[in-house]
Formats: structure tokens, C-alpha cells, sequence
């Protein structure tokens, strides 16, 4: 796991924070937050690339993309997932989110995943290690987060924030 603080210049951060915190992002309701998984949580999100296949990945956000796998220091990454996830304030359980742990495509190996925030948040990330040691990360506007997409990880909805909002990437290289 790897994080990084001031991932693009401030200029860069605040168009794109206020592009995609603005009312530009047709953002899409999604009855859980995993899609396999039952629970009560919720979350809306704006996919741009799913299993590779380009969907909305404009000029715009393949410049932020861009931005951010030069940050990470990841070189010619093929994207196979990139999506907005929008999750807003709400009561959980422990268990509810418990239930949320989830590897990104674990059919896939050599995925990497990085989550780059888009604002301060208490809606933490929570990611098992090899080991089962769970580590923290809470969302920092302009940070990122890197982390092979086979560990099991999860968000933690916000309570006091009005929402936690990420662009999630899923990639890999040809290394």
C-alpha cells in the first residue's frame, strides 16, 4: 500500500473537483456499494471504463487519469476499470460494512488499484493486508491510495462528511 499527498498541481485539483462536485456528472444510484453483496448501504456512481471497454472517459478525465498514474509513478497502464463512486453520508451497521470487503476482479491477477480523493472525508478506506491487518486510510483532497486490487478492502460510509467521493482505477501493466 502506498499513499501519495498532492497528487496534481492545486490549479488541476480544484477544476476537477469542482467539475465532478458540480451538477455536470450524471451520477447513477446503485442499491449496494458491492455488487454482489446485499447490504443496506448505498452509493451512486459514473463509470468511464469497464473491463477495458472505454465508456465516458473524455479528454478531461483521461487528463486527470493521466495526472494521476504520473503521481503513482505507474507507466503505460492499461485500464480495465475507471469509475466516479459518490457515497453519501448514511446509518450503517458494523456488520453492513463489514459485509462490503471486496477484491477488484479477483478472477485477474497483477490488477493494481489506486483510489485518488476528490475531498476531506470520514468515509474511510479500510484495507486488509496479506496478514489480515486492516490499515486505515482517511480520504485527504488531492491524496491518493495504491494497493493490489486482489486485497480485500472496502469503504466506510461518512458521518460527519456530506459524502466521500473517489475516482477509482483498476489497472495493470504489461511488466
Amino acid at each position: 500500500m502506498k499513499i501519495i499527498e498532492n497528487v496534481i498541481p492545486d490549479v488541476d485539483y480544484v477544476i476537477a473537483k469542482d467539475y465532478v462536485l458540480g451538477s455536470r456528472i450524471p451520477w447513477y444510484f446503485n442499491n449496494e456499494t458491492v455488487y454482489y453483496n446485499s447490504d443496506n448501504l448505498y452509493q451512486f456512481t459514473h463509470t468511464l471504463v469497464a473491463e477495458g471497454e472505454n465508456r465516458n472517459l473524455h479528454q478531461a478525465f483521461a487528463g486527470l487519469v493521466s495526472q494521476i498514474c504520473i503521481a503513482a509513478d505507474v507507466e503505460n497502464p492499461i485500464l480495465y476499470r475507471v469509475k466516479l463512486n459518490l457515497l453519501p453520508r448514511q446509518p450503517y451497521t458494523e456488520e453492513e460494512v463489514e459485509r462490503c470487503f471486496h477484491q477488484d476482479y479477483p478472477e485477474l491477477k497483477n490488477l493494481k488499484s489506486i483510489i485518488y480523493y476528490f475531498d476531506d472525508s470520514d468515509g474511510d478506506t479500510v484495507i486488509k493486508g496479506e496478514d489480515g491487518k486492516e490499515s486505515r486510510v482517511t480520504p485527504k483532497a488531492n491524496s491518493l491510495v495504491m494497493f493490489d486490487s486482489q486485497l480485500y478492502h472496502r469503504a466506510t460510509p461518512p458521518t460527519k462528511s456530506k459524502c466521500r467521493v473517489v475516482l477509482n482505477i483498476v489497472y495493470y501493466t504489461e511488466e
